[in-house]
């Protein structure tokens, strides 16, 4: 009897083993080593990251990674990197549909851009950027006269009571500047 080997029983897989290989058939999740096979677009775009349009787009293109219902994650990677497709790389499928949408959104915005103007509310980049060189400007023009005058200012206080009173009234100094420099975005006109 010394020399008979048990034989190995079948064992029933475990959840654990399941959830490793994806699912009770194995294609519900791609594995680290192998992106596996999938029952449907949905699952595959949601397993592999990518667009749901995409892989349809990738499939109308004849990717052979579309077998009946399942889609082979390897294959279909793999394809995609020998075939790229330009509109799918940014979830757009290649479809009229796609056209007609974009074109509709794309006369969705000018008419928002012109209600938005009729309205005031927009204002050019030109007169924002000029508002802030004038805010900078003026700021700058100040802080070279403060770094001048501060340390004068500063110089023999000995008792720190007068010397935190001195910071503060430089810092009301500071904030009226400020306060001052805003008006330079308060007076931009709207686009005519």
């Amino acid at each position: 009897m010394g020399d008979r080997v048990p034989r190995s029983l079948p064992m029933k897989p475990s959840k654990n083993s399941r959830a490793r290989s994806g699912g009770r058939n194995g294609s519900a999740k791609a594995s680290v080593g192998s992106r596996g096979t999938f029952d449907s677009v949905g699952q595959a775009a949601s397993a592999l990251g990518i667009p749901r349009a995409s892989l349809v787009a990738a499939k109308n293109a004849g990717c052979p990674a579309f077998r009946n219902t399942k889609v082979h994650g390897d294959e279909l990677v793999a394809w995609l990197e020998a075939n790229p497709l330009p509109d799918v790389a940014e979830g757009i499928a290649a479809d009229p549909g796609t056209a007609k949408l974009q074109k509709l959104n794309e006369e969705v915005r000018k008419l928002r851009l012109a209600n938005d103007l009729k309205a005031g509310l927009l204002v050019q980049r030109s007169t924002v950027a000029a508002a802030h060189a004038a805010m900078a400007s003026e700021w700058n023009t100040t802080r070279c006269r403060l770094e001048s005058e501060w340390p004068v200012k500063l110089v023999g206080i000995d008792d720190v009571n007068a010397a935190r009173a001195q910071v503060r009234a430089m810092m009301t100094e500071v904030g009226k500047v400020l306060r001052g420099i805003g008006h330079h975005l308060a007076e931009t006109p709207t686009t005519p």
